[in-house]
């Protein structure tokens, strides 16, 4: 009796394992795992049986290590039942037990009966009426084609994005510009189909064997390929194999004959076929609107930008579009405005139509546990992409398990890659998974899916921050501690290229923070991130950033939070909003008795003050802010005031005293270890130097200004060392140089969106001309300059605009032209207090 009951559990009552009865893909992993056990065979020799095995039948398909490894691990989703075989032949080397154990495997994974009905198709299917674009990858296709041999082209990428359809016309175009081949065959593979099993390899040669006319039935896969291939020696045959399951799928149908042209289809990415791979991703703009049109055809501009919307909702995925498409044709007393609305309702509620569900429900359906649950949690992020760091710290396992994982949903076309380790999901992917989330996932799950990741996040910024400017890491928040395992980082080019690659991560990830009030995760990136993000003058970022933590925070992380935001409006141009909000920073700071929160508030006052022409209030409020940082003791803090207290006399004219405090900045910059500040101190002694006219001297300082911000990547700096090039350059009288410098400040300023320095630099550039003897030239730039400065309310900008303006009549003889913009420069220097010079220019000063 107990013996039966063994039995029934998988022995077979002499201590083998048995697979019939098997009801699970794992029972039968098992019990496979069991027989490797009992024979004592170990992973490393059953892998070389197998492929001596398979090396003595002829076969060219060897398994590698892992292959044999993972077929007897549980867990898995499919097994290779011509392997198992293999497996079991080496095992239990028993007559029949072989076939015995495949016909298992079968039986347990439902393929016994359906994976032997194979469809396979004379000729080939239509055309797709509405096809449209593809034509840089059809010229590709056709090309490789063309070329002497037998041609293997697969087409790979995620559900929906055109394979099938992209691969039947380039069949029907082959045809057309060779003639007819003999034979076309064309096989689904169903490797993918939720509703029926992939075909079995075995059974596709069988029906391809009978098609070619094969007189005799061959029962083992080796021998069919070989007679299938003898059948289609000399003969020129076209074969579509649609939806691949896997390389081990296509191989032994490959004709491997002279001519012969076999185009693939597949979710998975198969590097392994050989021939040429076309990654397949969704239509460019210009395409998705033209099958957009094809239904209903925009009349004008503005149905123009709909059916583009449209085509951008739908992730210019060729299904998607499709199926609008086809329910355009269905709906002619809908306009386009009505489809965009439905679409857009669609977005707001995470509903995707059915088709589209259905075919990425039917690769989500073939994914195992693991691989599911990460694909759920990689919908949450607000953030464009993760990396593997990124991946692991929000599914809570080690690097290397994520990595696997990624790479298994990448090759199955689920993920898109973005760069080397950087991946993201398509949006259509995005909003379903998403909706698998909220059915699958408690909510309290996913949110601590995503405080791993944002803790994460924290943790390595502040690791970042640390190799960046380690002499203001007591001005940081204290680094945050994670069980995610961190990059390295291991200088400040490494950790300069870390924040640049998360950089859109880490601000949208106090999105949704924003929602939990017990989360401090914006303040608190809010004050680790602040230099990077000034430096860098990535201003949208920061105001994001900024503003969530100012809304957040209080006490004196508010106050932090206000003068940062304050910075970015300063840099913008927005000089009553940064006023407002280093007041508000100020008076916080005053209440809780915090000399360096008044210090750093009263310094950004000055800058703001300095820039709406009032220096004697400025230099009054840099002077506070002197005094309070003297009582904190904070030596970088004293270099920064140093360096605009240097700034505001300068604009006062006192170079000398401008040019002290230049040197008691650089000094103290230099004894902190602050390089980015030492070198924007250099640029501005360049710049007193050239005000004394030591032109040679202050060309030194400038290049050393230069060189250090194109180091550290701070755009705005760069931008401050071109334009003093120039403007040196054109007092030795190089004016090629000179105007090239200019420009090439002028670009940089316009890609970070800096108005009030684009004035100055094109004041800059207008005198530079001037003295080139090209003053018509310089008459636009001057003009562009007075525009902007207006814009902002700049005096001082405007009264040089003004000023550059007269010089450039006078110099093309045109005294009377020129003396109302000369009397207008006049009265703007007296209503702003500042000295008229011949060549006026400012130096660089830093917000925050």
């Amino acid at each position: 009796m107990n013996g039966s009951g063994d039995m029934g559990s998988g022995d077979t009552g002499s201590g083998l394992p048995d697979p019939l009865g098997a009801r699970t893909l794992d029972e039968f992993g098992d019990r496979l795992h069991a027989l490797r056990a009992w024979s004592g065979m170990s992973y490393r020799e059953l892998h070389r049986r197998v492929v001596r095995g398979r090396r003595r039948r002829g076969l060219a398909d060897l398994p590698s290590f892992n292959t044999v490894y993972r077929c007897l691990q549980p867990g898995r989703s499919r097994l290779d039942a011509d392997l198992v075989a293999d497996i079991v032949r080496e095992l239990h080397p028993e007559p029949g037990a072989a076939r015995r154990w495949r016909e298992a495997c079968q039986v347990v994974a439902g393929l016994a009966a359906q994976a032997a009905v194979v469809e396979i198709r004379t000729g080939l299917p239509a055309d797709e009426a509405h096809f449209v674009g593809r034509a840089g990858t059809i010229a590709t296709m056709l090309a490789a084609a063309a070329a002497p041999g037998p041609t293997v082209i697969t087409v790979d990428g995620m559900p929906g994005v055109g394979k099938t359809a992209l691969v039947i016309r380039v069949a029907h175009l082959l045809r057309q510009l060779h003639g007819p081949a003999d034979p076309v065959l064309t096989l689904d593979l169903r490797g993918f189909d939720i509703r029926r099993a992939p075909v079995d390899p075995c059974a596709a040669l069988d029906g391809l064997l009978r098609l070619l006319g094969s007189p005799t039935r061959h029962g083992f896969a080796d021998g069919m390929a070989r007679q299938y291939r003898r059948l289609l020696s000399g003969r020129r045959v076209l074969l579509v194999l649609d939806d691949a399951a896997g390389a081990e799928q296509v191989r032994p149908l490959l004709p491997g004959t002279e001519g012969s042209v076999t185009l693939v289809t597949s979710r998975q990415r198969l590097p392994e076929l050989p021939g040429v791979r076309i990654a397949l991703d969704v239509l460019d703009a210009d395409e998705a609107v033209q099958l957009i049109a094809g239904a209903v055809r925009p009349d004008g501009h503005a149905a123009a930008d709909t059916a583009e919307a449209i085509a951008e909702l739908a992730g210019r995925l060729p299904l998607a579009l499709a199926l609008i498409a086809s329910r355009m044709r269905g709906r002619p007393d809908w306009s386009l405005p009505d489809h965009l609305a439905r679409l857009t309702e669609n977005q707001a509620t995470l509903r995707l139509d059915d088709g589209i569900e259905f075919a990425l429900r039917s690769s989500y359906d073939h994914l195992p546990v693991q691989h599911r649950r990460l694909l759920r949690l990689l919908s949450q992020p607000a953030g464009p992409d993760l990396d593997t760091y990124g991946a692991a710290a929000l599914a809570g396992c080690d690097l290397v398990t994520a990595g696997a994982l990624i790479d298994d949903l990448y090759a199955a076309s689920l993920l898109q890659r973005r760069a080397p380790d950087r991946y993201r999901m398509h949006d259509l992917m995005r909003v379903f998974a998403a909706n698998r989330a909220v059915d699958e996932d408690p909510a309290q799950a996913r949110r601590a899916a995503l405080e791993r990741l944002y803790g994460y996040y924290a943790a390595a910024a502040a690791r970042a921050m640390d190799r960046c400017a380690p002499h203001e890491r007591y001005r940081r928040p204290p680094a945050r501690t994670t069980d995610a395992e961190l990059p390295s980082m291991p200088d400040s080019g490494a950790a300069t290229a870390w924040l640049d690659a998360e950089r859109a991560n880490l601000v949208a990830s106090v999105i949704p923070t924003s929602a939990y009030p017990d989360s401090d995760h914006a303040p608190y990136l809010s004050q680790t991130l602040a230099r990077y993000l000034a430096i860098g003058s990535w201003d949208h970022e920061a105001e994001i950033l900024h503003g969530a933590a100012a809304r957040l925070a209080i006490g004196a992380a508010r106050a932090g939070a206000l003068i940062s935001l304050g910075g970015v409006s300063w840099r913008l141009g927005r000089y009553r909003a940064a006023r407002e909000r280093f007041q508000a920073a100020l008076e916080i700071g005053r209440e809780l008795g915090d000399p360096a929160l008044v210090c750093r508030a009263y310094q950004n006052l000055s800058l703001v003050h300095g820039v709406l022409g009032q220096y004697e209030r400025a230099l009054r409020e840099q002077e506070h802010a002197y005094r309070s940082c003297l009582e904190t003791g904070d030596l970088p803090v004293q270099a920064q005031v140093l360096n605009d207290l240097g700034y505001l006399y300068e604009r006062l004219g006192r170079h000398r005293q401008a040019l002290d405090h230049f040197e008691r900045a650089a000094s103290l910059a230099a004894a902190v270890g602050d390089r980015d500040l030492e070198d924007q101190v250099s640029g501005n002694i360049g710049f007193i130097r050239y005000r004394l006219g030591e032109y040679e001297r202050a060309l030194r300082d400038t290049r050393n200004h230069l060189a250090g911000a194109l180091r550290s990547g701070r755009r705005s700096g760069e931008a401050d060392a071109r334009n003093q090039l120039g403007l040196i350059y054109s007092a030795l009288g190089e004016h090629g140089r000179a105007l090239a410098e200019h420009a090439a400040a002028l670009d940089v300023l316009r890609q970070v969106g800096r108005r009030r320095k684009e004035a100055e630099v094109l004041n800059d550039f207008g005198s530079s001309l001037t003295r080139s003897g090209t003053p018509d030239a310089a008459l636009q730039r001057h003009a562009d300059a007075l525009a902007i400065a207006e814009e902002l309310d700049d005096r001082y900008q405007q009264a040089r605009a003004h000023q550059g303006t007269a010089a450039a009549h006078e110099a093309g003889g045109r005294p009377d032209t020129a003396q109302p913009h000369r009397a207008r420069a006049v009265a703007l220097h007296d209503a702003i207090g500042l000295p008229m010079r011949d060549e006026p220019a400012v130096p660089s000063a830093p917000a925050g």
